[in-house]
């Protein structure tokens, strides 16, 4: 079944109906609109499959007629149930579910994981949007399938909205991601096909699904691909610290010293660079690098340019970002990414005003503003040695705080409004808001902050039927009630927050108690990974690895990640080690889900789970109904 948030997959036993639906009873449930609660029923009987309606108020359409009657349909025949798709057809053993496509949340989900992979093991891999022709995107299950088919098994594919496929290709190089996306180009029933690098294009989900959809608009645009931004320009200032901020932008701009910009990813640390640019009185250009999507034996010579022969590939001498900045700004976001060769070489430069090109003897003299950015706490950067403290002192001359989203409420409806109006442009629409919607995007944590309000904005209006966004619209965890939690793990500061952990995935939970474990160790030991260590009960090397892969800080910890671990936490379990309270906390979340609902199926459906491995996990723990 193909849908406004993917596609599901189901397969039919014969003799055993299968009933599609929007309600709580249905074998295949959607919570689609169009649906009635119980719409259609499909059985498999002697090699054929029927279809009857069960008195649907919007019809099941076969071969463009609505049915009132069973009716036979053939192996890969569309059928209509309200707005939905419908496509009955077979596999074999060998083909597996090859061809079955996932849901966005999902994807973002391996997407996440392809992520942390990389940013562990310093590997590469490739996102791509494709947008099928008007003609073709009304059959997503023809186009979308033949995707599929010349995908590689590791692959993984999605529905992002109407006439739109995303593919994460792990572990793909530039030119092998450039060269899939060429042949799929190739396909009459494709308009235009996108391709985004990690981690060139960004180190994030966020970074990576905006850019997806940016380089798709520009594509279809035959616009040449541009340097990406942040999401957007245009900004909305309301809450009183970010007017705070701006006011001391303001004041700052004109004086020529250093500036360093402090706050989580996705906050908009670009535009305000560019604010302090533009209100400089520079005449030079704005130069920005992203110092962590720049491979380290490359940064030297982006920053600083080289001479010819000065290394093996280096065939022609080449300016450097500062060269190219001379008279105008340097932006440096990510500051803290930087290897300890390359901090070396920018405190020389903060210190002389002179840069030496890689191979060369002279240096050339330079009138560059330096902004730099960072979502890392430099200070314990500094305790940990992994940072130079007197490069942080000459680029802390003048420092600004970002608030994160979560803290700004009043702006993000007005936000929201504005990225709408951007989106309504770009896909030829007039959409508005529902006024639940505001409600729940006040309530949302916002843990990608701006960049994830507007690409959540930015999909709904894509896959949004009626002439509003209604909270069917949102992301699933958007969607669920929302609980109030209070109580407080050892070692952790208390915490009031709004937040709904038992409703989140399974896998998320889990990262939420990692982390926030990990960090109340770390930060109880002022940093020291051997004495988190033996506080945990784990070995050290372990311990660095899960700080690493789950990109722990010993920044404050999120409200979100101390109030799953609240929740899932019972008193005394403190001197435990690390590996036997996360065994705990998973029993605590399977006996929940299975309390609540009764049955594998449905609890791995809660949790978000395989069902093969949901069955492993409930039997290894013994955890039974009741």
């Amino acid at each position: 079944m193909y849908h406004r948030r993917g596609a599901e997959f189901v397969g039919l036993v014969p003799h055993l109906p299968v009933v599609i639906g929007r309600g709580d009873d249905a074998d295949l449930q959607v919570r689609d609109r169009s649906l009635s609660r119980r719409h259609a029923q499909f059985e498999l009987v002697d090699g054929l499959v029927t279809v009857r309606d069960l008195g649907s108020l919007n019809g099941t359409v076969v071969r463009g007629e609505a049915i009132s009657k069973p009716c036979q349909v053939e192996l890969d025949e569309a059928i209509r149930l309200g707005e939905l798709t419908v496509i009955v057809t077979s596999w074999t053993p060998k083909q597996g579910r090859s061809h079955q496509l996932a849901d966005h949340e999902r994807f973002c989900e391996a997407l996440e994981d392809e992520v942390v992979r990389a940013r562990a093991f310093n590997r590469c891999f490739a996102l791509l949007r494709v947008r099928a022709t008007r003609a073709a995107s009304s059959k997503n299950h023809v186009w979308a399938a033949r995707i599929r088919t010349l995908a590689r098994q590791v692959d993984r594919v999605a529905v992002y909205g109407p006439g739109e496929v995303e593919l994460l290709l792990p572990e793909a190089e530039p030119k092998q991601a450039n060269a899939f996306a060429a042949r799929l180009s190739a396909d009459p029933a494709i308009e235009a096909c996108s391709v985004v690098l990690y981690p060139q294009d960004g180190r994030t989900v966020d970074q990576l699904v905006a850019a997806a959809s940016t380089r798709l608009s520009e594509k279809r645009r035959g616009v040449e691909p541009a340097p990406l931004a942040d999401a957007s320009d245009a900004v909305v200032i309301r809450s009183p610290a970010m007017l705070l901020v701006y006011e001391r932008v303001d004041r700052v701009a004109p004086a020529p010293a250093p500036v360093l910009l402090l706050g989580e990813t996705g906050t908009g640390k670009e535009i305000l660079a560019r604010r302090i640019h533009e209100r400089s009185g520079r005449t030079g250009p704005l130069h920005c690098i992203n110092c962590g999507a720049v491979p380290q034996d490359l940064i030297e010579s982006t920053l600083f340019g080289h001479q010819k022969g000065a290394f093996t590939g280096a065939y022609e001498t080449s300016r450097g970002a500062f060269e190219a900045a001379n008279g105008g700004t340097i932006f440096l976001d990510e500051l803290g990414e930087l290897p300890a060769r390359a901090q070396v070489a920018l405190l020389r430069v903060v210190e002389t005003g002179r840069v030496r090109r890689l191979g060369a003897t002279d240096e050339v003299e330079l009138d560059v503003r330096i902004i730099a950015a960072t979502n890392r706490d430099l200070e314990d950067m500094v305790a940990t040695g992994s940072f130079r403290s007197d490069l942080l002192y000459r680029l802390n001359m003048l420092s600004l705080n970002i608030p994160p989203l979560r803290a700004r409420v009043s702006e993000i409806v007005p936000m929201a409004q504005l990225f709408l109006s951007e989106a309504n442009g770009r896909y030829g629409r007039q959409l508005r808001l529902h006024p639940d919607v505001g409600q729940l995007l006040m309530r949302h944590t916002w843990p990608g902050n701006v960049r994830e309000l507007r690409n959540v904005i930015d999909r709904a209006v894509l896959i949004t039927q009626g002439d509003r966004i209604g909270v069917e619209d949102l992301p699933t965890a958007m969607q669920k009630p929302v609980r109030t939690y209070t109580s407080t793990p050892p070692g952790v500061e208390k915490v009031h927050v709004r937040a709904a952990p038992a409703e989140l995935p399974f896998r998320d939970q889990i990262r939420s108690c990692e982390v926030a474990l990990l960090s109340a160790a770390l930060r109880a030991t002022d940093g020291n990974q051997s004495a988190a260590a033996r506080i945990l009960d784990m070995p050290r090397r372990t311990l660095a690895y899960r700080v690493r892969s789950l990109d722990v800080s010993l920044e404050e910890i999120s409200d979100v990640h101390v109030q799953i671990l609240a929740d899932l936490t019972e008193p005394g379990e403190e001197d435990l080690s690390y590996r036997q309270r996360l065994e705990r906390i998973e029993i605590r979340i399977l006996t929940r889900a299975m309390r609540e609902d009764g049955d594998i199926a449905s609890v791995a459906r809660r949790l978000g789970m395989d069902p093969r491995t949901a069955a492993a996990k409930l039997e290894r723990y013994n955890v039974r109904r009741g």
